[in-house]
């Protein structure tokens, strides 16, 4: 098979980080897969590192008049500057198949739908969101978000005695720009501070600002708040991380929670579409109410005051996804879709 990748977003986000992996996941299978993104964009540069073929998207792309010989397949990675018209040309020559990452898209959904050989949902409330807009379920498949494990694996090896160390490590990963999400784990930290008898610390990365820490002085524990921003070396903090919360308010799929779980790092979850789609309450995690630093505070200290509880959600969420979230699972399931929608 042909394959061709196009990814609009100029962002690394979950789209771009699945659309990088799964091509050269197919790679190796001995497809032809190449990706079609913005020049100067970090999955460019990754797909250069990486050995797979890459192209800039140019006015051309977007308006659907990108020729390719001998192509099978076109794959969108959550295009949203697309025109609706461009789908229906692209579909004149090629099967396409869309990976459907945003819930607030139900207009584009509804109108492309038509021109689209397969959808690709990330979760069942994605799957759900996509018959909400009219989408026959013959055309829906679920396939996880996938992780390479090898890079997190190392982390959930060292877990049974990290638990046993102090300072716990509380660990959040947010780009919000609001600074809504980080004010509510600060506020959480700010409770779980208050309730320790043990050394502890609270890491952020993700966004940094320097707001972030002035909220930390308002809640009175800055002493004891890293804000790293973004890191490279997100496998090594994890390893010496406790517990992993997001407090996002919106339903989003976060591959920062899939690489805590990958990592053995017991999470502590909103209970909102997308994130908690990866959260087994009680299993890998705890779910809580959505904007709750209460709620939050107590479900961390749940886990930091009960260690064989601590280590039941770490191994559960390894094994949950290393079954459920493996590059090998998403690639297998991905190539059946491809090869199905070929014989149609």
């Amino acid at each position: 098979m042909k394959i061709v990748k196009i990814v609009d977003s100029n962002e690394w986000d979950i789209a771009s980080h699945q659309a990088l992996l799964l091509a050269s996941e197919i790679q190796k299978k001995k497809h032809k897969v190449s990706v079609i993104c913005p020049k100067g964009t970090r999955l460019f540069a990754e797909c250069i590192k990486n050995n797979i073929t890459v192209e800039e998207l140019g006015i051309s792309g977007r308006f659907g008049l990108v020729d390719r010989e001998n192509c099978d397949i076109i794959h969108f990675y959550n295009t949203k500057d697309f025109p609706n018209f461009a789908y229906k040309f692209y579909s004149k020559k090629y099967k396409l198949v869309f990976s459907h990452f945003d819930l607030s898209e139900k207009k584009k959904i509804s109108k492309i739908a038509k021109f689209i050989s397969r959808f690709i949902a990330p979760a069942p409330t994605y799957s759900e969101n996509l018959f909400e807009c009219g989408v026959p379920k013959v055309k829906i498949t679920t396939v996880y978000p996938c992780v390479r494990l090898t890079r997190w694996e190392s982390a959930m090896r060292i877990k049974s005695l990290m638990f046993e160390k102090t300072p716990y490590q509380i660990v959040t990963v947010s780009f919000d720009k609001t600074l809504k999400e980080q004010e509510t784990f600060l506020k959480a930290a700010k409770l779980i501070a208050g309730a320790l008898d043990k050394p502890f610390s609270f890491v952020l990365l993700g966004e940094k600002n320097e707001m972030i820490r002035e909220l930390a002085r308002r809640e009175e524990i800055s002493e004891k708040v890293d804000i790293l921003g973004f890191r490279d070396d997100l496998p090594e903090v994890m390893a010496l991380a406790h517990i992993f919360i997001k407090t996002n308010v919106k339903p989003s799929i976060s591959l920062s929670l899939i690489e805590a779980q990958a990592s053995g790092v017991p999470c502590v979850v909103p209970r909102i579409p997308g994130l908690s789609d990866f959260t087994v309450n009680g299993k890998n995690g705890i779910l809580v109410e959505p904007g709750n630093p209460k709620a939050y505070a107590a479900a961390a200290l749940k886990i930091l005051k009960n260690p064989d509880f601590m280590l039941k959600l770490s191994k559960f969420s390894f094994d949950f996804t290393a079954n459920n979230l493996a590059c090998e699972v998403a690639r297998n399931m991905l190539l059946c879709v491809y090869e199905d929608i070929l014989l149609v």
